[in-house]
């Protein structure tokens, strides 16, 4: 009797385990000139919002823009100067760890929020973009499901290499933790 405790605890555990899966949004696998409101559910996100994305090829581009590809050729490019929603489309959560930004031709302000549940959670500081070389910005926020990039400076800009973990759904575990427990109670009583 106590092997098969030790077997559902076991197979509990595996279940409950189940690591986070990491992402990061290249855009080397978009065709150049793609408008990525368009491309609904890129790397499990939506992107929307006042701002117009287009993954342009950075090696073709002059003035900043040229350094905005980070892990390739290919990197999204704010050219309306507005902000940009990136909607997470999982059933799950996400961490959001951060990315690449650089300007265009002056330097661009941009900020940061994360939302969960139509919630406001996280809110960044103001961020000075550069366009001698693209600027790495850290959030690590965690359990979110929007990232708002607001533009405060009607500045063209690009990023590219945003990083991203996916939070597991720990619902599914402890429902199956649950009927196996039951499953044990019910047992040891039609033992006895």
């Amino acid at each position: 009797m106590k092997s098969i405790y030790k077997k559902i605890a076991g197979l509990t555990f595996a279940i409950c385990a189940t690591s986070a899966q990491a992402g990061l949004l290249s855009f080397e696998d978009i065709n150049p000139g793609s408008n990525l409101e368009v491309i609904n559910n890129y790397g499990g996100f939506s992107f929307g919002g006042d701002g117009l994305s287009l993954v342009f090829n950075a090696s073709q581009q002059a003035k900043g823009l040229k350094n905005a590809a980070i892990d390739g050729i290919n990197a999204v490019l704010n050219f309306s100067g507005q902000d940009i929603i990136m909607r997470w489309l999982g059933n799950s959560l996400i961490n959001f760890n951060g990315g690449y930004w650089v300007s265009d031709s002056n330097d661009s302000l941009i900020s940061f929020e994360g939302w969960r549940d139509g919630q406001q959670i996280f809110a960044s500081e103001m961020f000075t973009l550069s366009d001698a070389q693209s600027t790495h910005i850290q959030l690590g926020w965690a359990d979110i499901d929007q990232v708002v990039i607001k533009t405060h400076s009607p500045t063209v800009w690009g990023m590219d290499a945003l990083s991203f973990t996916q939070v597991p759904t720990p619902a599914t575990p402890a429902l199956l933790m649950l009927g196996g427990l039951g499953l044990i109670f019910n047992r040891k009583k039609r033992l006895r």
